[in-house]
């Protein structure tokens, strides 16, 4: 548990939550990267198309909401970066203000 808990700046290969289905797993997968990608982690000009994506996917996949607040809490903790927790917290502001 503490290993799925902790900040990682590598993308995920399964969901956090406990899904089997196949495709609810691989939405889960781009969401982490979207979240790697705007945050800075994983390098790319388009950095804040990012979240307007991640927005995106989650209007049409309500199930996805507590995987995405997992994984941005994830992404806070033990950070080693203070620019990327910064980003971290405003994509988790974007989230809760669309998604509460």
């Amino acid at each position: 548990m503490n290993k799925i808990t902790r900040f990682s700046n590598k993308p995920i290969e399964t969901s956090l939550t406990m899904s089997e289905d196949k495709k609810f797993v691989k939405s889960a997968v781009r969401c982490f990267k979207l979240i790697l990608t705007y945050t800075g982690i994983v390098a790319s000009k388009n950095a804040d198309l990012a979240a307007t994506e991640l927005v995106q996917i989650l209007m049409n996949n309500a199930q996805l909401w507590d995987e995405v607040y997992f994984q941005l809490i994830k992404q806070t903790r033990e950070n080693p970066n203070p620019d990327w927790e910064k980003r971290t917290w405003d994509l988790f502001l974007i989230i809760a203000t669309i998604f509460p």
